[in-house]
């Protein structure tokens, strides 16, 4: 079993400075590139942001398909017809409406959106089979690609317990036909496999999970509605904290409170800038600090450490512009990490479960365990009271399988892990 020590600080920090690094990251004219940062060593590694289309995440028990919502990439749901239907697609005239990726969480890409509310085996592009762990394609998609083509494109299936992805894409008229299987196995070390459908394979395009904490790209956001630059967050590790607060200084600010933590991808985002119509260029909030929770280690031990960052430039990519971020990057040491009272050791086995779960945690006081499905919806809750290192059972034999979410909550801190069930 992976044993997973993580030190966390108290609930208001007072931490230790270290030196502040100013940092730039270039996504060049246009924003043509994406960039996967790094903290600590400042390493990034680019790509082009036209290099792929569609993505498919690469964990076993995972649905979840993206769309590439920085390019032209549009995609929409064919409206008059299934899957069944593949040879008679027409969209002349159609009025489509484009789907895109969530901005709160990697898991809701936009190939998943239409999801049908409270059918646990609608995946939106398919239905899961509780017998086989297939999940069968129902629907038809229309994608423009980054590169200006517009096909039809059927996921044919996910095979779960192999790990793999069967999908076709061709013309709209079925020409040019082409059929995929992607062992997403191969690709363990990204949390999500890029496709080209203008080049036909998979697009090296994104370093491993683990070698990069914040992406620095253009998305659409929904919520303005239109397409922003900004940066968002590698969730599988990293949280983040904004704190905002009229005469802050950033250079010398560094608390924060533990609770306040999330893994919203988008809480750094774009509106840390706002575009001076006057002046015709970018500025800056200078009362804004983003931290960064991160977690770091192996499969032995694992660990947080801390970061602190805030922009002091923005050159906008258009105009011969660079795309130029410039920001201040700080690590920050926590005087309390080496508190024992405040370690705590939470892990999930065996994992994937078919009928118990074990809970394993280190904690002095009352824990509450949550169930929770992908929605946030609690299914469950469990409380005990703890005085050290403890292993709890759950029963999750009344569960249907496929993915949860087992919350751990300790006063005002908690903590989430992810488990499958079989």
């Amino acid at each position: 079993m992976k044993k997973s020590l993580l030190w966390v600080v108290s609930m208001l920090c007072g931490l230790q400075l270290t030196a502040q690094t100013e940092r730039e990251v270039i996504t060049g004219a246009s924003y043509a590139n994406e960039v996967y940062y790094k903290l600590g060593d400042g390493n990034a590694a680019s790509s082009e942001r036209t290099a792929w289309d569609i993505a498919f995440s690469s964990k076993m028990m995972e649905i979840n398909i993206l769309a590439n919502n920085g390019t032209d990439v549009m995609v929409y749901t064919y409206p008059n017809g299934t899957a069944a239907d593949w040879e008679n697609v027409d969209i002349t005239g159609l009025e489509m409406t484009p789907m895109y990726n969530s901005i709160e969480t990697w898991l809701e890409g936009a190939f998943v959106q239409n999801q049908v509310e409270g059918d646990e085996l609608d995946y939106g592009w398919g239905r899961y089979n509780t017998s086989t762990h297939f999940i069968s394609g129902d629907s038809i998609f229309i994608v423009e690609t980054a590169g200006g083509a517009t096909k039809k494109l059927v996921i044919v299936e996910k095979d779960a317990p192999n790990n793999t992805w069967t999908f076709k894409y061709a013309n709209v008229d079925g020409t040019e036909e082409v059929e995929e299987t992607i062992a997403a196995n191969d690709y363990a070390d990204l949390e999500y496999i890029p496709y080209s459908m203008d080049a036909g394979q998979v697009a090296d395009v994104a370093p491993a999970s683990a070698d990069w904490d914040l992406l620095f790209t253009r998305y659409y956001d929904y919520t303005i509605p239109y397409y922003v630059t900004g940066v968002l967050i590698n969730d599988a590790h990293v949280q983040v904290q904004e704190v905002s607060e009229t005469d802050l200084d950033p250079a010398g600010f560094s608390t924060f409170q533990q609770e306040n933590f999330g893994t919203l991808i988008s809480e750094i985002g774009s509106d840390w800038k706002s575009f001076n119509m006057g002046t015709m260029s970018y500025e800056v909030a200078d009362t804004t600090v983003y931290f960064l929770k991160v977690e770091k280690g192996d499969d032995v031990y694992s660990y947080y450490e801390y970061y602190k960052i805030y922009f002091t430039a923005f050159e906008s990519g258009s105009m011969g512009g660079q795309g130029v971020y410039t920001f201040q990057e700080e690590q920050l040491s926590a005087t309390s990490a080496g508190n024992p009272d405040m370690i705590r050791l939470l892990e999930l086995y065996p994992n994937p479960s078919h009928e118990t779960l074990q809970v394993v945690y280190d904690f002095n006081g009352e824990v509450q365990l949550d169930v929770l499905d992908l929605n946030g919806r609690v299914l469950r809750s469990e409380t005990a009271v703890s005085n050290g290192f403890e292993t709890q059972r759950i029963d999750v034999r009344s569960l249907e399988p496929g993915i949860y979410l087992l919350r751990a909550r300790m006063g005002q801190m908690s903590e989430v892990r992810r488990f499958v069930v079989e």
